[in-house]
């Protein structure tokens, strides 16, 4: 249960604009296919978010010593935020399909390796 309800609560609600959106411009009769919606890196700044709250939790643990996964999560950070920053700076040279593929990759990796990481320690 405690896996489901960290889901909800820091994955489904905080990413759920996407799909309302889709819903919306289909509703109005501008309809958008998903990479477009997602292609200003949006994905990237949800995963630096959730990165760092991960690393503040691991960081209030006591007698916390993962230092492997510290520096997975920095070096993921750093990815996501690179990103993020490339398809801001460059909206009109991003080509939707592989920034589509890239963030909604690593939103799923990220998702899945924070929550192990969490189950691991005891922080859901």
């Amino acid at each position: 249960m405690e896996i489901l309800e960290w889901l909800l609560y820091n994955t489904v609600i905080p990413l759920s604009p996407v799909p309302l959106v889709l819903i919306g411009g289909w509703l109005l009769g501008r309809a958008q296919h998903l990479f477009a919606v997602i292609r200003d890196g949006q994905l990237f700044f949800y995963c630096t978010g959730t990165i760092a709250i991960l690393l503040r939790d691991l960081g209030r643990k006591q007698g916390y010593d993962g230092k492997l996964v510290e520096g997975t999560l920095y070096v993921m950070l750093i990815y996501c935020a690179f990103f993020f920053g490339v398809a801001v700076l460059n909206r009109e040279q991003v080509q939707e399909r592989e920034m589509g593929h890239t963030s909604t990759w690593t939103v799923l990796l990220i998702t899945v390796f924070v929550l192990v990481t969490r189950y691991n320690e005891s922080l859901l």
